[in-house]
């Protein structure tokens, strides 16, 4: 998807969304100056990340 679908999809702005990208918070594609394109599966995988919070590891399965 481009950059406005994935701003779309995690409720921020297209700018933020290249800033995240840039940053390589965000793994996309670059295909022009402004112009990005992602994978739904890697947005899926930022909201995961962003819902754990910064500098905490996941969860076990163990529930250790």
């Amino acid at each position: 998807m481009n950059t406005k679908e994935a701003a779309a999809y995690l409720g921020v702005t297209p700018g933020r969304i290249r800033q995240l990208a840039r940053a390589r918070e965000l793994r996309g594609l670059r295909v022009s100056l402004r112009a990005w394109v992602f994978e739904k599966s890697e947005l899926d995988r930022f909201l995961a990340q962003e819902r754990r919070g910064p500098g905490r590891p996941p969860k076990s399965a163990t529930g250790e």
